[in-house]
């Protein structure tokens, strides 16, 4: 007999973007702009293709953008505060994968979904 269980992910008091690239390229800087205005919200500093930061501003909830290295390589977030997100890129043969972690998984795996599959 099989139990099916929902996990919840504890909230936090603060929003944290981190992630991991696996490429052989080494990367220096990532930018979180905002959807709508296109503006940037914070510089993340990328350490042995690593970031991590912390925001300390309200952030409402919407679709962003990390942008690494000047117009490279964008990711898609959906996120708000007090969201922990970790984004694991693969960048190899001029090719982009990303799969998303943390509280906004569900939505970000959806989002996911729907635009790879398309209309025909």
């Amino acid at each position: 007999m099989f139990l099916s269980q929902t996990h919840q992910v504890k909230l936090n008091d603060k929003t944290i973007i981190a992630g991991e690239i696996k490429s052989e390229i080494q990367f220096k800087k990532a930018y979180l702009i905002h959807p709508i205005i296109e503006d940037t919200l914070a510089a993340l500093e990328i350490k042995n293709n690593k970031f991590h930061t912390v925001l300390s501003n309200k952030i409402p909830l919407d679709n962003y953008k990390v942008i690494i290295d000047i117009n490279s390589l964008p990711v898609d977030l959906l996120f708000a505060s007090n969201d922990s997100i970790f984004a694991s890129i693969e960048f190899k043969n001029n090719e982009l994968k990303t799969e998303l972690f943390g509280t906004r998984f569900p939505e970000n795996d959806y989002k996911k979904a729907t635009v790879s599959v398309g209309v025909i």
